[in-house]
């Protein structure tokens, strides 16, 4: 008897020991390293932001960590950057929606995606409105202050439902200023079956977050959970020992088997319309004039003045010349020497007459040194180019409403 219980015991150890050594040559082969050694120490980088699901614009940005708020001097508030200099000057008009404090300012709200945000932040962190407007009667006793509307990744009709979103809750506005263009060009195709009005990380934002509704039974509900939850627990890389590692990638693949049985019909989280049956170009044309038209409307409500700006592009330029660092990026030449035109054209036939445009593509036609990247974005300087042509234009707006 005692015989056939030490056999019972060895053969219980020779089995766990197999399953240690299956284990740690399971481990070896996916992550190229002993089971028993310690993980890599991951490289230290700078804190990030991540994307976030927004129940009105789509999506917005937040720090993983406030750390990235002192390491940039940045401040996120609800998916909008604020200057940290700009908040210490003006910490009441950090968050939205903000008071008027008194009749002495004018508050300049910039609307748009990535590059009207380096611009609008930009000009909070320089101070570039202090004394623009001392010579123009309506302005010159007032102080500018610019608010920071635009959310980089976003495109119409974005920026109009943050304007109506707002309007809605009260925020005053003196000059409403919307900068676009280039995100703008990809209303004109259309994209894994998506309507061109929704973000474009809305296809993204799906795929990372979405977890299908089962339509079944409440019991078939529950076990599709159950599998989810199971095959995201089990996380086998926490495991320092091939026994734990093999039973932990068991479970994680039986929980992934066990999912698509869990129920038939499931319902995504996310709404996905289909795009409108018409011109794909002529749609996007159309959204992006009917976007800007109903935000000179909100303007207007609100008592604010409205400039629309199409912002200048450096693969859209009399001199045809600029050169990408990546290769890749010449693709975007395509898409905007077909986008760019169409919204020349329909700004000055369709916008033009109804509201205050300014088509800015070609006042850094003679400059490439204000551009920043091969996509899209200026640099300081051409940031200030670019707020220093609409100071100026919004001077002849004013001019042309003293003359009336």
């Amino acid at each position: 008897m005692r015989r056939e219980a030490l056999f019972g015991i060895l053969a219980i150890v020779l089995i766990v020991l197999i399953a240690e050594l299956l284990g740690v040559a399971l481990f070896a082969l996916e992550h190229h390293r002993p089971v028993y050694s310690e993980p890599p120490e991951p490289p230290v980088k700078p804190p990030q932001v991540i994307v976030q699901i927004h129940p009105y614009f789509g999506f917005i940005y937040s720090p993983t960590t406030l750390d990235r708020e002192k390491y940039e001097k940045i401040l996120y508030r609800e998916g909008f950057n604020f200057d940290a200099g700009f908040a210490e000057r003006h910490p009441e008009y950090v968050g939205y929606p903000t008071p008027r404090t008194n009749d002495k300012v004018l508050l300049i709200g910039i609307f748009g995606s990535s590059l009207a945000n380096t611009t609008a932040f930009l000009a909070q962190r320089n101070d570039w409105l202090a004394g623009v407007f001392a010579d123009v009667p309506e302005y010159h006793d007032r102080e500018p202050i610019v608010l920071n509307f635009a959310i980089p990744g976003h495109k119409q009709p974005q920026p109009n439902q943050i304007l109506a979103y707002f309007a809605a809750l009260g925020q005053p506005l003196d000059i409403v200023v919307n900068i676009d263009g280039f995100n703008e060009k990809d209303m004109l195709w259309v994209f894994n079956d998506l309507n061109p009005t929704f973000p474009n990380l809305w296809a993204t934002l799906r795929a990372s977050y979405d977890r299908p509704e089962n339509l079944g039974t409440e019991k078939a509900r529950v076990l599709q959970l159950y599998h989810q939850v199971g095959a995201e627990a089990a996380y086998p890389e926490d495991c320092r020992f091939g026994l734990c590692y093999g039973f932990a990638r068991l479970m994680q693949t039986y929980h992934r088997l066990m999912i698509p049985k869990a129920g038939s019909e499931t319902l995504s989280h996310f709404a996905w319309s289909a795009p409108p049956k018409k011109d794909e170009r002529d749609n996007g044309v159309d959204l992006w004039v009917d976007s800007s038209l109903e935000m000179a409307k909100i303007a207007k409500g609100m008592g604010a003045t409205y400039l629309h700006v199409l912002h200048p592009n450096q693969w859209f330029r009399k001199r045809d010349d600029f050169k990408p660092s990546d290769p890749k990026w010449a693709q975007q030449a395509v898409a905007i020497k077909i986008a760019y035109p169409r919204f020349v054209k329909a700004g000055a036939e369709r916008l033009a007459p109804q509201l205050n445009f300014l088509d800015a593509t070609g006042i850094l036609d003679e400059r490439l040194d204000v551009y920043q990247d091969d996509c899209c974005h200026l640099n300081e300087l051409g940031s200030k180019m670019l707020i220093m042509a609409i100071v100026d234009e919004l001077k002849r707006i004013s001019a042309r409403k003293a003359a009336h």
